[in-house]
């Protein structure tokens, strides 16, 4: 009766546990950018993005400085190809967030006074792939 009750209780844990990450991976979108996207600059996606959303960048040059705003955010530049070049005098990305992936990009700091890439303290667990 004992290991009954246990084996219930453990399995309606599972269960839960399989539902919440279910529903929280459920809910991620994927937001381009670019040419002939709901969105025109990278700053606009994030702006609206939520935590496990990502981010696909159209080839192109984009003027901006990135900064995240959510956790677990995916920034990739289009793997139907092209190149992603991200430009601004000084910093082009600051990472203010955790669990932050960034893949493909071409970051360009045109020889400013500050680092390229930011990484602040809240920045656990950045991944920058295939980045220069």
């Amino acid at each position: 009766m004992f290991r009954s009750s246990v084996f219930n209780s453990t399995l309606r844990l599972y269960s839960c546990l399989y539902f919440c990450l279910l529903s929280v991976s459920a809910s991620a979108a994927e937001r381009f950018v670019g040419e002939g996207t709901a969105y025109s600059t990278i700053t606009a996606a994030i702006r609206d993005a939520e935590s496990g959303d990502i981010i696909t960048i159209r080839a192109g040059q984009y003027d901006e400085t990135i900064e995240t705003t959510v956790d677990g955010l995916t920034l990739r530049a289009d793997p139907e190809g092209g190149e992603v070049l991200v430009t601004s005098f000084g910093r082009v990305l600051r990472i203010n967030h955790s669990n932050i992936t960034i893949e493909g990009l071409i970051l360009d700091g045109q020889y400013g006074d500050r680092d390229v890439v930011q990484i602040r303290d809240e920045g656990n667990y950045t991944t920058l792939r295939d980045v220069e």
